[in-house]
């Protein structure tokens, strides 16, 4: 199994330029705690969550109406190929301590996003999958 079958296909995203009013306002119509910061080329360049807005906007005394998302976003942004095992991404994920991972194309743009719950619940799956095979292989 790998990351392109168990990411978020189609991810929210939202520009640098956006306020972060706009952005808090996508992320609650969608149902989402981050959006993808991408460029023109739809590569991404960073990322914004509600914790970013939280703490670098509102508890700074920032307006949200007037600061702008890369101002409040992350600019490091980690990436994982699409066809990277589960493995390598849980790996990268717990060596830069990190709850999701932008997945990209060969071409660098964006194909989804993977989350830390997403690989836990794809795990689980897997595992109950594995567990009806070998209740089947059971000799009564």
């Amino acid at each position: 199994m790998n990351i392109g079958s168990m990411c978020t296909r189609l991810p929210e995203t939202t520009s640098r330029l956006d306020s972060v009013r706009h952005a808090a306002t996508q992320m609650a119509g969608q149902d989402v705690g981050s959006l993808i910061v991408t460029d023109n080329t739809g590569r991404p360049e960073g990322i914004v969550t509600d914790r970013d807005i939280v703490v670098r906007c509102i508890a700074e005394g920032l307006g949200p109406d007037d600061t702008q998302v890369k101002d409040v976003m992350t600019d490091a942004v980690t990436t994982v190929l699409e066809g990277a095992s589960v493995e390598d991404a849980l790996a990268l994920m717990a060596d830069q301590e990190l709850r999701r991972l932008v997945v990209v194309a060969d071409d660098g743009r964006i194909s989804g996003i993977v989350t830390l719950d997403d690989m836990l619940s794809g795990i689980v799956n897997q595992a109950d999958e594995v567990g009806r095979l070998l209740r089947g292989q059971v000799q009564v």
